[in-house]
């Protein structure tokens, strides 16, 4: 059932507010991200990995790493893509249909690997964005791309099918 669908309607006006402690997250108490898939289920980007909520219980999807998740974007494709510290991927289904983290970083060179966290997960029409401020990804079609700063990249947005970034000193 959809995220909430079990609940009772609110009178106009009420704030909707859930606050959920540590111990029913099975997690650290800081949050960075949050996104929704097409079935209604919440992920939330944490210190100890992604979450995943039902509605009714939490789920924790650790990177392979066992990282830091700083940003999540729904993609056109239906994919939760997630950036992380030093680590990028996305959550798909395992063998067993549970949400797992799959890693693009063997997908990068390993002169690019030594960025650090991924503050901005971006998708576009054209494929996701995972921003560092050390490089820029471009994951589409099953490729990815490395942008190279100059000097350093800050937060990336996107604007329709734009990409806006800036760097530092420019």
């Amino acid at each position: 059932p959809p995220l909430g669908a079990d609940r009772p309607a609110l009178p106009p006006g009420s704030p909707i507010l859930l606050r959920f402690s540590t111990r029913a997250l099975g997690a650290e108490p800081q949050n960075w991200a949050i996104a929704q898939d097409r079935r209604g289920l919440l992920y939330v980007g944490n210190s100890s990995g992604v979450l995943e909520y039902d509605g009714a219980r939490w789920r924790l999807i650790p990177t392979r790493e066992r990282t830091c998740i700083r940003s999540l974007a729904l993609g056109r494709d239906g994919r939760i893509y997630v950036g992380a510290q030093g680590e990028i991927g996305y959550l798909a289904p395992d063998g067993l249909g549970q949400m797992a983290f799959v890693s693009l970083k063997d997908q990068i060179p390993l002169e690019d690997r030594d960025f650090a966290d991924v503050w901005s997960t971006l998708a576009t029409p054209w494929g996701v964005c995972f921003g560092s401020r050390r490089r820029l990804f471009l994951w589409a079609a099953g490729h990815l791309r490395v942008i190279r700063p100059e000097t350093s990249f800050h937060l990336a947005f996107a604007l329709g099918d734009r990409i806006l970034v800036r760097e530092a000193g420019l």
